[in-house]
């Protein structure tokens, strides 16, 4: 198995190339198990593009490993748990588009009682009042 190390490879790719290394395993094997394409686990595995939350969480679901042990920046998935309901992602958590660290975007799309919207919502608004109050 060829890995590629450079300076200018991404981390997200020198760590997934040394992970499947270290274990002696295939580009297809991983994306097989992970749910993925192998044209696109195979781009993020040479650096082209780095893997979106569900599917950075996907490949190390299937590697065993923390979604930061692939990427660094992506503490914030360790512990995300990805629902679906009839194939369809009740939720979906991407990048946030500040690319602040620590943040991400999240989608809810999915029915709820209006009382656990609100709820949602409302707490939602309360952690952002919060966080403007101690960043002023």
């Amino acid at each position: 198995m060829e890995v590629v190390e450079t300076d200018e490879m991404p981390i997200f790719a020198q760590n997934l190339q040394r992970i499947l290394e270290e274990r002696n395993l295939q580009q297809s094997e991983v994306a097989e198990a992970s749910g993925l394409k192998r044209d696109a686990f195979g781009r993020y595995y040479h650096g082209k593009t780095p893997p979106p939350a569900k599917k950075l969480i996907a490949i190390a679901r299937a590697l065993k490993v923390k979604p930061s042990d692939i990427n660094p920046d992506a503490t914030g998935l360790d512990d995300v748990e990805m629902t679906e309901i009839e194939g369809d992602p009740i939720y979906q958590m991407t990048p946030a588009m500040s690319r602040r660290a620590g943040y991400l975007m999240l989608r809810i799309n999915t029915e709820l009682p209006a009382g656990m919207a609100v709820r949602i919502v409302e707490e939602i608004e309360r952690q952002l009042q919060t966080e403007t109050k101690e960043a002023g």
